[in-house]
């Protein structure tokens, strides 16, 4: 039976770090952690420190901290990952792009 070829996909994730005591770092490693629950092997994470919006709904929360992780898994699906991290108040936003070398 021939096994699924991983494919590479980067996953860059929007923070809000408003009233919270965890780090940036903190948050990357529980996106790292939701990555891996989907069989995803982790390869470089890039902190991209606090960006401005160019537009916002609300303007309390005028800019995130942005975080990007490369990865590799066989078969998923990025509206699992995003589905997994909905729920996470500390993780505005997730966007999932697949990788072609």
């Amino acid at each position: 039976m021939k096994t699924a070829e991983k494919r590479k996909y980067r996953a860059t994730a929007i923070l809000d770090l408003r009233g919270r005591e965890e780090s940036a770092e903190d948050l990357a490693e529980t996106l790292k952690g939701e990555i891996e629950a989907l069989q995803g092997e982790i390869g470089e994470v890039s902190h991209l420190g606090t960006l401005d919006f160019a537009r916002t709904p609300d303007r309390r929360f005028a800019s995130g901290n942005y975080v990007q992780i490369e990865f590799s898994a066989a078969g998923l699906k990025p509206a699992a990952l995003q589905d997994r991290v909905r729920l996470n108040k500390a993780i505005d936003r997730v966007l999932v792009e697949r990788v072609i070398d």
